[in-house]
């Protein structure tokens, strides 16, 4: 059981988090929706839409995975009841999915226009990218949460059987919930990974085939930036799903997985904003405004 110095422990890391997460994905809201308030979001740019979408899932992904995270350290489920958990985890469970789908979404897209691979098939890709990439989104969103339903169905069931409602019993890895958590692993993390690995490849193969081509100005710079941007993604997803399967297998007979899982997908919702403002040239001038507009006001303060 974990003590509850290192419950408070957990809490204060896990809110300092929520509050990078909302600060990092708000930011970026505001610098991408507001500009475009007077159109609909079909208006949006394919990559701002994508980077968009992805800032609200990873909203979501955080707020969840911080009450997940109060559930399971201080057991409200003895007073508020199992339906906690069935709303929690079909929230951040649709929310993480669809956050790693939207990333690797990300990456194919700015491969795709990126890459200078001239086969036709590419071309009539690049052509209905701005078509296609809203309809793929709520396509992935909507197997997320379907992906999400059986763990709500688990809860039920333990609940119909009488078992004792103890906050930490679901989260052990029984054999129907462990086949399901294999399936979801697979479907939902390592598959995302493999599309983001492949696209990252293709990348720099792309950059290195036709830097000559390409020069040393902006556009050079630009193309330079994305791909550092998509190789940073690649770096912090592996890192993030490294730790999540070796939780699972190392705590796989106690809820301690959970924790450490819930925990390393804060950080991913956190740390995800900040590579995509450094990697986007308009989020990343936007940046560069605050910081002086805020130096700005600070300086005759300070004098």
């Amino acid at each position: 059981m974990t003590s509850q110095v290192t419950a408070a422990g957990l809490l204060t890391v896990s809110s300092l988090l929520l509050c990078t997460c909302l600060f990092g994905n708000l930011f970026i809201l505001e610098s991408i929706v507001p500009c475009r308030c007077q159109g609909s979001i079909q208006a949006l740019p394919t990559n701002e839409l994508i980077i968009s979408s992805l800032a609200v899932v990873n909203i979501f992904n955080g707020v969840c995975n911080f009450l997940c995270l109060v559930v399971y350290l201080l057991g409200p489920c003895q007073h508020a009841g199992w339906w906690l958990y069935q709303v929690l985890d079909f929230v951040f469970m649709t929310a993480s999915g669809s956050a790693f789908w939207f990333t690797a979404c990300l990456s194919a897209f700015h491969t795709l226009k990126i890459s200078n691979f001239n086969q036709s098939w590419l071309i009539s890709l690049r052509l209905q990218a701005h078509v296609a990439v809203p309809r793929v989104l709520l396509i992935l969103l909507l197997a997320s949460s379907i992906l999400s339903v059986p763990p709500i169905v688990f809860v039920r069931l333990k609940a119909a059987n009488g078992s004792e409602f103890n906050c930490c019993d679901y989260y052990k890895m029984f054999d129907t919930f462990r086949a399901y958590n294999t399936t979801f692993h697979i479907l939902a993390y390592l598959l995302p990974l493999l599309i983001l690995i492949i696209c990252s490849i293709l990348l720099v193969v792309s950059l290195c085939l036709h830097s000559r081509r390409i020069g040393g100005g902006t556009r050079a710079a630009v193309h330079l930036r994305v791909a550092k941007m998509v190789l940073v993604l690649l770096v912090f997803y592996t890192v993030c799903i490294v730790f999540t399967q070796v939780s699972l297998q190392r705590y796989a007979n106690s809820g301690d997985w959970f924790v450490t899982s819930v925990f390393v997908l804060l950080v991913y919702s956190s740390g995800t904003p900040f590579a995509l403002t450094w990697g986007t040239v308009r989020l990343h001038r936007r940046l560069l405004e605050l910081c002086c507009s805020i130096k700005h006001r600070l300086l005759p303060r300070l004098q």
